[in-house]
């Protein structure tokens, strides 16, 4: 059987350190047939020139160069130049195992539109993959996205998956967003007729201390409210069965920002208190549903008293 395009996109932003690695890993695969586009988004180090060197070596390769416009933009320009039938996402400091596209794109069938694998958080360049973890999962939209607010599988996480063309060549990333994947994820879980889960363990994410999850500025933790309630504007009208669910989460992902906030700098919080409160107004918290005892105390103290909640959950060192 004919082996059908996989694009490979990897936004690069001053990314030199580990890029060789990253690159290296991608022409390696067992899966040949690869078009591998490296977006270059100003980089100031000696990121272009790297790719440049490895688009010599191997002609699957394709370096696009633009001024720094953010990794979000960098994606769409590489959807927009994508041709292949599969798409796939790697972040410039992190690296695959050789067996990875082959292993995820076998798993496709008429009507699964995205596969995924789990990955491994790692700070060396020594990962431990697991090529041989087991059964698969297959589920429909709305179970995919019950997991994906549940942070099981199906996470907000773009690279661990492959997607099928169609299903994400029409949704594009939010530009000038700190946690771009945060709003885009939950859209392509929407769109897709069926995903599946694989237990191996095939990508290797680079855990940093300056990764974006790492340093979160006021305008991230905005972002991390505001793409949670996006969700759950979606959720309110395709999935009314995920309701309380979402916005539980969403309750919780509000309570958590702004602890963390206050925590971290008590001059910047206000303007994420004042968006969180803005949130709460549109989606109001109802403690009528929830079981947990510790779970409703804490909601109804952050409903009369948000950012009193906050600093007490600190103090008791709850949640963060």
């Amino acid at each position: 059987m004919q082996m059908k395009l996989l694009s490979i996109i990897v936004p690069v932003y001053n990314a030199a350190k580990y890029l060789d690695q990253c690159i290296d890993s991608l022409v390696s695969q067992t899966y040949k047939n690869l078009e591998i586009i490296l977006v270059n988004d100003g980089s100031s180090d000696d990121s272009l020139t790297i790719c440049q060197k490895w688009q010599k070596k191997d002609s699957r390769i394709e370096v696009i160069n633009q001024e720094n416009a953010g990794a979000g933009a960098a994606r769409n320009k590489g959807l927009s130049m994508a041709k292949g039938s599969f798409i796939t996402f790697v972040d410039a400091d992190d690296y695959v195992c050789n067996i990875m596209y082959e292993q995820l794109i076998q798993n496709f069938d008429q009507c699964i539109d995205l596969v995924e694998c789990n990955y491994v958080m790692t700070d060396d360049n020594q990962a431990h993959f697991l090529t041989e973890a087991g059964c698969s999962i297959v589920m429909n939209s709305e179970d995919a996205m019950k997991e994906h607010i549940n942070n099981t599988i199906f996470q907000q996480v773009i690279w661990n998956k492959v997607y099928r063309a169609e299903l994400v060549k029409d949704i594009p990333f939010p530009v000038s967003k700190q946690i771009d994947d945060e709003y885009w994820t939950y859209q392509v879980i929407a769109k897709a007729r069926q995903l599946k889960h694989i237990k191996s363990v095939l990508y290797a994410y680079r855990q940093q201390e300056s990764s974006v999850m790492h340093r979160l500025t006021v305008k991230g933790r905005i972002e991390a409210i505001e793409s949670k309630a996006l969700r759950h504007s979606y959720i309110c009208n395709a999935m009314p069965n995920l309701v309380p669910l979402s916005q539980y989460n969403l309750w919780f992902v509000i309570l958590f920002q702004v602890q963390k906030s206050l925590k971290e700098d008590k001059k910047e919080s206000k303007q994420i208190v004042s968006f969180a409160k803005e949130v709460l107004r549109k989606y109001p918290i109802d403690t009528s549903n929830i079981q947990n005892k510790k779970d409703k105390f804490w909601l109804l103290s952050m409903k009369k008293l948000l950012v009193g909640t906050c600093y007490l959950r600190n103090i008791l060192k709850i949640g963060v």
